[in-house]
């Protein structure tokens, strides 16, 4: 008994679960995984193909005791239970969702979506609850620090051009010759962009993104002290700076686009804040000293990058899945095709043939995660979604001048927004999943009494 209660002490200090809370948001872009059984017999190519054990999945495990048991105080959480402008449209949002598994012609693939988004959404409840004890410091450590070691791993695969042998950490495994593997060229050599242990560089991209603006964070807080710590700041600069060069390795374009106006609207956040003028002054010079020193170091490579013509593969390809999605979505506009399985109606169908899409490789899901979710749980499902986000944007766009926490949150999950405009991941991929749902309920934490 006196073992026990030493335990449940030690669980229970706060320095315990803010390293809980760092680690959980350290690891967030780490794919380990461990493949169990394919879905109705495919072949795998890769997550979507078959039902896979990750590491957010073990968090979940740990989390759940740890709340269940007398580890760790679950009272608090209760509080967004309690909101019912948020957990009513959520909770038709997920019904909904489970209701499109019916009418889905993949009833298995469907059923895996299903349960990939719902163990999203209860991650993200469960790091609301630990963040709720340990407060957004650790927390914002943890994401930068995160996006730090990927800015490094990144930049070593675009130099290299190959994986640097980290796979049991996640790293997809590619070398010189690897086909269908984002590339880019310029004036005729070929770089391979920087994924880090990510599934593709778009998805690496958004995860930087969200660790830049937690480092602009820390360094508010660091400068907004009456005490400044100016080798903190320091050194929050320059990690800034190399993540930076990590995004632009990424040779993303949304991820760029993403970076601009969720860096922009972060500091205008900033400026509005009562406390933040001269702060917001100094982050406007330390922003643009970084994207100068990015300019000067890849402008090289950036510059050709960063024009979009209408005849570019990607540009097309983009356009026609968006016919597809119209498409679906005018022959099954109420409950959609079912969760996870626009591919391979669109396959069944002959809609990515009828509308210029030939390769195999090419056959993916809408790049749009708005059109995707309507195309497959249909209208009601869309709608409380919308509502949903509605009520948390509202929320947090009156609060914004207020706290800081607001301003860095709110910027993130418009970040991933952005990115939702021109791609699939934060529906389809499982560190997408994770990715969203922790930023939407991190938000919604932000918005409550005061957690420091």
């Amino acid at each position: 008994m006196h073992y026990a209660l030493r335990i449940k002490n030690f669980l229970a200090d706060d320095f315990f679960v803010k390293a809980l809370s760092f680690f959980v948001l350290f690891s967030l872009p780490l794919g380990m995984k461990k493949f169990l059984f394919p879905i109705e017999g495919k072949f795998i190519t890769s997550e979507t193909d078959g039902v896979f054990l990750f590491l957010n999945d073990i968090w979940i495990i740990i989390l759940l005791f740890l709340f269940s048991s007398f580890c760790i105080n679950k009272k608090p959480c209760l509080s967004f239970l309690k909101k019912k402008a948020l957990m009513v449209p959520l909770a038709i949002f997920v019904g909904f969702s489970f209701l499109s598994i019916f009418v889905s012609t993949h009833f298995g693939f469907s059923t895996y979506f299903f349960i990939r988004l719902v163990l999203g959404v209860i991650f993200g409840f469960l790091v609301y609850c630990l963040v709720k004890h340990s407060g957004f410091f650790s927390v914002a450590l943890g994401l930068f620090l995160s996006a730090l070691v990927q800015s490094f791993l990144g930049l070593l695969q675009f130099i290299s051009g190959k994986s640097v042998g980290l796979r049991y950490f996640g790293e997809v495994v590619v070398n010189e010759t690897t086909q269908y593997v984002a590339r880019t060229s310029v004036d005729g050599a070929v770089f391979l962009r920087a994924y880090g242990t990510m599934q593709h560089a778009n998805i690496l991209a958004a995860f930087l993104i969200i660790g830049f603006l937690a480092g602009a964070f820390l360094f508010y807080k660091k400068y907004n002290k009456e005490r400044r710590d100016v080798l903190a700041s320091a050194l929050i600069s320059s990690g800034l700076f190399i993540i930076a060069l990590g995004i632009a390795a990424t040779f993303s374009r949304s991820g760029w686009i993403a970076a601009f106006v969720s860096g922009i609207l972060f500091l205008g956040f900033v400026f509005f804040n009562h406390n933040g003028k001269k702060a917001g002054m100094r982050m406007c010079v330390l922003f643009a000293v970084i994207f100068v020193g990015v300019i000067s170091s890849f402008g090289w490579a950036i510059i050709p990058r960063a024009s979009l013509e209408r005849d570019e593969p990607s540009v097309e390809l983009r356009v026609d899945y968006l016919h597809i999605g119209s498409r679906i979505i005018t022959d099954h506009p109420f409950f959609g095709v079912g969760i996870g399985n626009q591919t391979d109606y669109a396959k069944e169908q002959g809609l990515y043939a009828k509308f210029g899409v030939s390769r195999p490789r090419d056959f993916q899901p809408i790049h749009n995660i708005f059109i995707l979710v309507f195309s497959e749980i249909g209208i009601f499902g869309v709608v409380s979604i919308g509502i949903f986000f509605a009520a948390l944007f509202a929320r947090a766009f009156r609060n914004v001048a207020r706290d800081i926490n607001v301003a860095w949150l709110f910027s993130s999950t418009i970040a991933l927004f952005i990115f939702g405009l021109f791609d699939h991941f934060p529906w389809t991929m499982q560190s997408g999943i994770a990715m969203f749902w922790v930023l939407v309920f991190l938000l919604a934490l932000s918005l409550e009494e005061r957690v420091e």
